[in-house]
């Protein structure tokens, strides 16, 4: 794990006591001083500085004249060797293999660089006297200001979202840099350059040669880890992307056991699909029985919402709400890696997939359903959300189609700004799907063609083909003649049981029942008044809405809380909000994680029931 940041002066040379104060304040972070031990500093002028933290005692990597720090999951050292700090940084170290932003050192110059996807994230502040960049915010506004500074009025997408829907962040003054950005020092003056992603869409290169860059780098992607001690433990399930990824792991020699959950009948497609596929290429696979819910609460059970949010808050320096569950403890070592299908709708066209005709009004409806939906915003805070993204979609519609415009926005924001958060704050750092290779190669082929599956079903049938003909569990892929369709279901019925429910299974659900897992994989029954009344009392009985008074209109917050249905309303927002009050409290800022335990029953513990199905005596020849 490393973490790099720099400073910059902008007139004169940086005393030992400025150099000190900025060391002692970056190591003091509580994000920091728990988990990064090692300090290195560099100063490549006078007027510069760049610190370095690492969990091990090698931190920086030393590559003959050079020094780097690559913040994220980076396999090999040697692949640095050829590049050099300038205005292309960014765009090298997006074609390397990995999933990691950097920052080089060498003699009096350095560059920052960060990947088409900026999952690991840099970020920008500056005041009067210095330019300041880093991979942590809130140390950003440290430096910036002496102290946490915050910024209500930039919270709308994070209190409608979860995450941000622009390039602010919670701090004042404290931005995060665009995807394939470079900040280059030259040892005299500070430059910036970025690489668009729709310059991408526009090399030129033929769909088959972008079909094979893409295969390339995906098995570039997998290839560390091959021969691991232990086998990756792939989350399966009877969908494209763990399919693709299997296929990857497979065809690179890795080897792999799987994990599927079943809800018995909700998805017994899915399962009997991920079963048969696993018995088709040999791994081991076991079924996890999650189907028990709804269970009565016995008396005496709590959840703690606010431990949540704040834990949430800490571990993503606060980018990210209590609405997104994250997976375990990032500080956690786990000799086990596990894998799922994270990124793999950017290999569908992301936000245009599901959409027959992308068009400038799709992109609109998507801007304010996920980033300013809700009626209760102050009006100068909801307009400079809507500014934003009216400036941003100009622009990119003014160099590329809608449909190209939204399968941009969807890395841009989707990607970098909610797993960006989420992987900082996640114990799974390995993303192959990701990975700033695949990501540059996936993103250069156009949207159309995403959307299409054509990346899934040709990398699929490429690297497993052993597996090219099952079918998807209760779906088709896109372009499926009706005969075709017809087809698979007659030979394949165990894998369609889901398509012959009844259509009102589908329909709009109260946001609280579907998103009962926030709390458990099992529903609860009477989860939802001791939460909505938890939700109120903090905001309003205790006054916390005043924190939000720039950002939230009193009023009409006060109104939509208290609806007479609070089951109806949106639980986006009641965490949205409740999230973003205990944000400028700083109680998750203090190093403790607050506590306010709510009574509420949970399900009782019942064993989970494993059936693994060991791989079969004769494999199916897997491709060299």
């Amino acid at each position: 794990m490393l973490m790099f940041f720099c400073a910059l002066k902008r007139r004169g040379a940086l005393d030992e006591q400025e150099v000190e104060a900025m060391r002692a304040r970056i190591v003091e972070s509580v994000l920091i001083r728990d988990h990064l031990t090692h300090c290195e500093v560099y100063r490549p002028t006078p007027e510069a500085l760049v610190v370095g933290l690492s969990n091990e005692p090698r931190g920086a990597l030393l590559i003959a004249d050079k020094v780097v720090w690559p913040c994220g999951m980076f396999w090999a050292a040697d692949s640095l060797s050829s590049i050099d700090p300038g205005l292309r940084f960014a765009d090298q170290i997006s074609r390397l293999s990995g999933r990691f932003s950097a920052v080089m050192v060498k003699g009096n110059a350095f560059a920052i660089g960060t990947p088409a996807t900026r999952v690991d994230s840099v970020f920008h502040a500056e005041n009067d006297s210095f330019v300041f960049f880093g991979n942590q915010a809130s140390v950003l506004s440290v430096l910036r200001d002496g102290q946490v500074r915050y910024v209500p009025r930039n919270l709308v997408s994070f209190i409608s979202a979860g995450y941000f829907g622009n390039d602010e962040t919670p701090y004042d003054g404290v931005t995060s840099l665009p995807p394939l950005t470079t900040i280059y020092y030259d040892g005299a003056d500070l430059h910036r350059a970025s690489v668009d992603l729709a310059e991408l869409k526009a090399d030129g290169r033929s769909h088959e040669d972008v079909l094979e860059a893409c295969s390339d780098a995906l098995a570039a992607a997998v290839h560390p880890l091959v021969g691991l001690p232990e086998p990756v433990q792939l989350g399966l399930t009877g969908g494209k992307d763990s399919r693709l990824l299997l296929a990857a792991l497979l065809h690179a020699g890795a080897r792999a056991t799987c994990v599927t959950n079943s809800k018995g009948e909700a998805n017994a497609s899915d399962v009997w699909v991920a079963r048969r596929l696993a018995e088709l290429v040999g791994v081991e696979h076991t079924v996890h029985d999650i189907s028990n819910t709804n269970v009565a609460a016995p008396s005496g059970e709590t959840i703690d919402l606010m431990a949540r949010a704040a834990s949430t808050l800490h571990n993503t320096d606060g980018m990210m709400g209590a609405l997104t569950p994250l997976r375990g403890d990032p500080s956690v070592y786990r000799p086990q890696l596990s894998l799922w299908g994270h990124g793999g709708e950017c290999l569908r066209g992301g936000w245009t997939e599901n959409l027959p005709r992308p068009s400038a009004e799709n992109i609109e409806k998507i801007f304010r359903r996920n980033f300013e939906g809700y009626p209760v915003f102050v009006d100068a805070a909801q307009d400079s959300q809507h500014a934003f993204a009216e400036s941003w979609t100009a622009t990119q519609l003014a160099r590329c189609g809608p449909a190209d415009v939204l399968d941009i926005a969807y890395l841009y924001f989707r990607i970098g700004r909610w797993v960006g958060a989420g992987s900082r704050g996640s114990s799974s750092k390995v993303l192959p799907l990701l990975d700033n290779r695949v990501s540059r190669e996936v993103h250069s082929m156009d949207a159309g063609k995403k959307r299409s599956h054509y990346l899934h079903r040709e990398l699929i049938a490429r690297l497993l083909p052993a597996v090219r003909d099952l079918p998807l569990a209760s779906k088709f892929w896109h372009g499926t003649p009706q005969e075709e369709r017809a087809r698979l279901r007659a030979s394949y019925p165990d894998a369609y049981t889901e398509e012959k429910k009844p259509a009102a299974k589908k329909a709009s659900k109260p946001f609280f029942a579907r998103m009962q897992h926030l709390f458990g994989r099992r529903p609860v029954a009477g989860l939802v008044p001791p939460v909505v009344s938890h939700i109120r009392d903090y905001l309003v009985r205790e006054g916390r809405i005043d924190l939000l008074a720039d950002v939230l209109d009193a009023d009409r917050t006060v109104r939509f809380l208290r609806s007479p249905d609070p089951a109806l309303q949106p639980m986006r927002f009641f965490l949205g909000a409740y999230s973003a009050a205990v944000l400028l409290s700083e109680d998750w800022q203090s190093g403790r994680t607050p506590s306010r335990p709510i009574s509420v029953g949970k399900p009782r513990t019942a064993s989970r029931q494993q059936q693994t199905s060991a791989p079969p005596a004769q494999k199916t020849p897997r491709p060299a």
